[in-house]
């Protein structure tokens, strides 16, 4: 070693019982650097006893420059290995007691490779590995094989990619195929690609989420602030009812705590309009007429939940039917809602509010009331709380509203299955080619009402 090579890397890979392989290939640059790759793989000569003064010369530069060679190997590995080269002269014989150990022989090799061949034919990509991870693993086990002496080129590489890929990534697959060289094309260049194809998905799937759409019924107040849930006194018992409504007067809304809270600061009231009596100098948590205004609001509600007696209103719905007939089960809903006046029985056309779409645009509500629909056996049961909207050319079936009455939902073969609380099957509807859900209730008109009413009265 020259005095211009003769300075060793400051960090330098150490040896240990798992990292051979990489090891090995660290140590062959250093090996090449230091210009002594040659005299550990081959070692070098004893000198004659009738060797020359010059011959002599060369001798001892070469064995100084095994003697540094082999420090080198001392310092680059763990306590453990160090005892198996402690007896080692010669860098030569350091190195080779480390391949016999680590390296095995040749018969070792080919094992070795044909149980790395084995994890590289399976070797595929999970549904949660990201692509970067994926390819280290690759290039790992690649490499690993390259240096039991497998001759793997790049193209194979890229070609296992290709076949392994998650199916989301097939399309691009298919593009790469048909348009890019596979013999000159490098695996970074295909890493490349595929993960700004992923980021450009990502980037898509968080746009579409966005601007997604989502009807829904605002609940409590003109500035939608929320749902208001009252309760229901009937013959000055204790039974509660809980019920979700859209208040014409919400922009006041608020729960008693929260007023009670705003009370302790002693405001001046002489500027609050009470929008339970249109009176100033309260507010409508301490109105004197509260109770018999959320009196009389209560007479509309029906304790007994009707939704739930629907039993066996399994329908399904074709593209020849009526399309004014058609429900579509709607999650973004919370309310039943339809633009058929002639539907609605015991209407209550005191009943306003708005409803509210995702673009912040609103529609009118004109009234509530009940729909009758036919049961599979021919009787007929009631969807209350349908909110009157006429404006509305489809009709929506709350599906939040179901579950909260306790009915549950479940997805099987493409359709949609609504289990009452007893888990016995109400409603199955199919999957449309617009990937919605829809059925057919088969309403009755408010003039039929009257010749059924006897007869079904049991299912009120």
């Amino acid at each position: 070693m020259n005095s211009s090579s003769s300075s060793l890397p400051s960090n330098l890979p150490i040896l240990d019982s798992k990292n051979w392989d990489q090891w090995c290939i660290r140590m062959n640059v250093i090996f090449g650097f230091q210009d002594v790759e040659d005299l550990v793989k081959n070692g070098y000569n004893a000198l004659a006893a009738d060797a020359a003064e010059a011959q002599q010369a060369t001798f001892r530069e070469v064995k100084k420059k095994d003697c540094k060679t082999l420090f080198l190997i001392h310092q680059c590995v763990d306590s453990a290995n160090f005892e198996k080269i402690f007896s080692a002269t010669s860098s030569k014989q350091a190195w080779d007691i480390l391949n016999n150990a680590h390296g095995g022989g040749d018969k070792v090799k080919k094992v070795r490779l044909q149980s790395l061949r084995r994890q590289y034919e399976l070797l595929g990509m999970m549904d949660t590995e990201s692509i970067g991870d994926f390819f280290t693993k690759l290039q790992t086990l690649v490499n690993t094989m390259k240096n039991l002496g497998d001759q793997i080129s790049d193209q194979q590489v890229i070609e296992k990619v290709l076949r392994t890929l998650n199916p989301q990534f097939d399309h691009i697959v298919v593009a790469i195929e048909e348009s890019k060289d596979l013999s000159t094309m490098s695996l970074n260049e295909l890493q490349s690609s595929l993960e700004a194809h992923k980021q450009r998905l990502k980037e898509r799937k968080g746009s579409k989420n966005q601007q997604e759409q989502a009807l829904y019924a605002r609940n409590g107040a003109k500035n939608g602030k929320g749902k208001d849930k009252w309760k229901n006194e009937k013959h000055k018992g204790k039974s509660e009812s809980s019920y979700d409504q859209d208040h014409d007067n919400g922009d006041q809304s608020q729960s008693e705590s929260s007023m009670k809270n705003k009370n302790q600061g002693k405001k001046d009231k002489s500027k609050i309009k009470c929008f339970c009596c249109n009176k100033w100098g309260h507010y409508a948590s301490e109105c004197q007429n509260k109770g018999k205004k959320k009196q009389e609001e209560a007479n509309h509600v029906r304790h007994n939940d009707t939704d739930s007696d629907g039993v066996l209103l399994m329908v399904t719905t074709n593209t020849a039917e009526d399309q004014s007939t058609l429900w579509y089960l709607d999650t973004g809903c919370s309310n039943h809602m339809t633009g058929h006046r002639d539907w609605l029985l015991e209407f209550d056309e005191n009943f306003k509010s708005t409803v509210k779409f995702a673009d912040n645009s609103t529609i009118s509500v004109e009234g509530k009331g009940k729909v009758m629909v036919t049961r599979k056996n021919g009787n007929h049961t009631f969807v209350t709380d349908v909110l009157y909207v006429p404006t509305m050319k489809h009709n929506l079936l709350s599906l939040g509203k179901l579950i909260e009455k306790g009915f549950a939902l479940s997805t099987k073969d493409k359709f949609l299955e609504v289990h009452d609380p007893n888990r016995k099957l109400v409603l199955k509807a199919p999957l449309s080619k617009n990937r919605t859900f829809k059925v057919n209730l088969q309403a009755s008109e408010v003039q039929c009402f009257s010749s059924l009413i006897t007869e079904d009265e049991r299912w009120l």
